[in-house]
C-alpha cells in the first residue's frame, strides 16, 4: 500500500485555477464517488486556498496518474494546464504535507486554526460515503491530532493576525482587557463587519450597535451578536452613545468627517472615544485624531500589530517543525509496519506447515515412540522454526521502510 497526496494551494497556482478545480461541498459525495473508482481508498480537503486529494493505492505510478487525470477532469482543463501548479507527494512527504497543513504552517495566513475542522470535515465525508478504509483514516486522524498538539505546545496560533481580530484586541487592550458593559457603534454589515462581529462574539457582552446603509444587513448582522441595528440616517446619535467605534464600509470617501466628531465629542462630557477605521480606503478623517479625547487607529497602525504578531508565530515554527517530524516518523513506523506483518505471518505460517508435515511423516515411522517423547519432538522442532526464523524475522522488521530490501525478503521467502 502506498500513501498518495496531490493537489494546488495559493504558493502553486494563480486564484484562478484554484477556482476552476474547487470543489462544490455540495457534490463532494458525488466527486469522493468518482475518486473511489481509481483508488482503494481517497478523500477531499477543498478550501479557498486548496484543493488536494489523499488516497491509498496499490501501485504508486498508476496512482499518481489517476490522481492527475481526477484533477483535471474536475477543473475541466488540459493536462498541461494543471501540470506546472499541481505537486504530488507520496508516503513520508505525504504525511509530513499533510501534519503540516492541519498544524497550520502551510496556510496562507500562518497557524490559522479553521484548516483543523476542514481537515475533520474531510475525513468525516470520506467515512460517511465509504471512501476511507482504516489505513486512510488512522492518517487523517493522526493529522488532526498533530495539528492540535502543535497549537497546545507552540504559540503558532498565538497573537492574532487579521485585521478584524486586531482591531477588537486593540478596543480591549485600551479597556482593561474587556468589553464588558461596553458599548460598541460596529459601522459595517458586509464581510469585514462579520469578520469583526465573529472576533467580538469572543469578548464577554459588549453592547453592539450595527449600523449600515443596507439596514436589513445592520439587522441580520446585529441579530447575530445579540446586538441592536440602528438607521445609518442616525449615525452621529449613535457616535454619541458609543465607547468604541469600528468602521470598515468601503466607502469612496469619509463616514466619519473631522466636524461630526468634533460636534460629538462636544456631547459628551469629556468621555473618551476610540476609533478603530479597519476599511480601505479610510473611513475616518484622519485628522480627528488631533481632537481631544479621541483615539484614532487606522489600518496602518493595524498592520504594524500584525507584522509584529505574524513575527511573534514565525519563531514558533522550529518548535512546530520539531513536532511534525517526530510524529511523521512515529506514523511512518506503524504504516511500514502493515507491509512487513502479513509477510511474517505468510513466512511462519509456511514453516510451520513443513513442520508439522515432516513431523507427521517421522512420527508415523516411529510405532513405539511414547507419548511423552512425541511430545519433546514436537517442542524441539518448534524450537528449531523459530530459531531460524528469528533472524529472517528481525531483518524484515528492519527493512521495513527499505523497498529494496523488502523486495530481496519477498523473492527469499517467496511471500
Amino acid at each position: 500500500m502506498f500513501l498518495l497526496v496531490a493537489g494546488l494551494n495559493h504558493k502553486t497556482a494563480p486564484l484562478e485555477l484554484r477556482e476552476k478545480v474547487s470543489l462544490n461541498h455540495g457534490q463532494l459525495a458525488e466527486h469522493l464517488r468518482e475518486l473511489s473508482e481509481c483508488v482503494d481508498q481517497g478523500a477531499i480537503l477543498s478550501t479557498c486556498n486548496r484543493t488536494e486529494v489523499y488516497a491509498v493505492v496499490k501501485e504508486p505510478h498508476v496512482g499518481a496518474r489517476a490522481l492527475r487525470h481526477f484533477l483535471t477532469q474536475t477543473g475541466d482543463l488540459l493536462p498541461e494546464d494543471l501540470a506546472p501548479h499541481l505537486y504530488l507527494y507520496s508516503q513520508r512527504e505525504a504525511v509530513r504535507h499533510l501534519f503540516s497543513v492541519a498544524s497550520g504552517i502551510d496556510s496562507m495566513v500562518l497557524g490559522e486554526s479553521e484548516v483543523l475542522g476542514q481537515v475533520r470535515g474531510a475525513l468525516e465525508s470520506a467515512e460517511i460515503i465509504g471512501t476511507c478504509g482504516t489505513e486512510l483514516s488512522r492518517f487523517l486522524r493522526q493529522a488532526i491530532s498533530v495539528g492540535r498538539e502543535v497549537r497546545d505546545k507552540t504559540g503558532i496560533n498565538k497573537n492574532r493576525v487579521s485585521v478584524s481580530s486586531v482591531g477588537v484586541d486593540l478596543a480591549k487592550s485600551q479597556f482593561g482587557g474587556t468589553l464588558d458593559s461596553r458599548r460598541i457603534l460596529l459601522i459595517s454589515a458586509g464581510e469585514a463587519g462579520k469578520l469583526t462581529a465573529k472576533a467580538l462574539s469572543d469578548c464577554g457582552n459588549p453592547d453592539v450597535i450595527v449600523t449600515s446603509r443596507t439596514y436589513d444587513k445592520a439587522v441580520s448582522l446585529a441579530d447575530q451578536l445579540g446586538g441592536r441595528a440602528m438607521p445609518f440616517s442616525q449615525l452621529e446619535e449613535a457616535l454619541a452613545d458609543a465607547d468604541i467605534v469600528i468602521s470598515s464600509t468601503g466607502a469612496p470617501h469619509f463616514v466619519l468627517n473631522h466636524a461630526m466628531v468634533e460636534q460629538v465629542m462636544q456631547q459628551r462630557t469629556n468621555a473618551p472615544l476610540l476609533l478603530i477605521d479597519i476599511a480601505v480606503p479610510r473611513d475616518i478623517d484622519p485628522k480627528v485624531r488631533h481632537i481631544e479625547g479621541v483615539s484614532l487607529h487606522d489600518i496602518g497602525d493595524l498592520e504594524a500589530v500584525i507584522q509584529q504578531n505574524l513575527k511573534e508565530r514565525e519563531r514558533e515554527l522550529d518548535k512546530a517543525n520539531t513536532i511534525i517530524d517526530s510524529e511523521t516518523a512515529r506514523f511512518m513506523s506503524w504504516w511500514d509496519s502493515l507491509q512487513v506483518a502479513p509477510m511474517i505471518n505468510v513466512m511462519r505460517q509456511r514453516a510451520e506447515a513443513v513442520r508439522r508435515a515432516e513431523l507427521e511423516k517421522t512420527m508415523a515411522k516411529l510405532k513405539t515412540i511414547s507419548d511423552a517423547d512425541r511430545e519433546a519432538i514436537d517442542i524441539m522442532t518448534k524450537a528449531i522454526v523459530n530459531k531460524m526464523l528469528h533472524h529472517p524475522t528481525m531483518v524484515l522488521k528492519e527493512a521495513s521502510s527499505d523497498q529494496d530490501r523488502l523486495d530481496v525478503m519477498r523473492c527469499l521467502f517467496d511471500v
